[in-house]
């Protein structure tokens, strides 16, 4: 083992099997990212992603509001229930 054309093909070895890891991981999102969309760049593609957040951050603040107007609603049409026996 003193041979250190050895450990310098052990080294880039290791080297190489990480490089394609990363490499593989990253296509693999990418592909994901670029699922169902035509021709574009990477650019265009996250910002539709951030467009259709921002869409769901306003639909969410509104099914919020309907929420908390449907809640006071409730309140004020509050009954008082009488529970009713059967004496026979």
């Amino acid at each position: 083992m003193e041979n250190p054309s050895l450990y310098i093909f052990i080294f880039v070895g290791i080297w190489l099997t990480t490089l394609s890891v990363f490499l593989y991981r990253f296509f693999t999102i990418y592909k994901k990212l670029t699922e169902g969309v035509g021709v574009g760049d990477i650019k265009k593609i996250l910002e539709k992603i951030l467009s259709r957040g921002d869409e769901n951050y306003k639909n969410i603040s509104d099914i919020l509001r309907r929420l908390d107007s449907i809640d006071e609603n409730d309140r004020r049409h509050i009954q008082k229930v009488g529970l009713v026996g059967n004496s026979g």
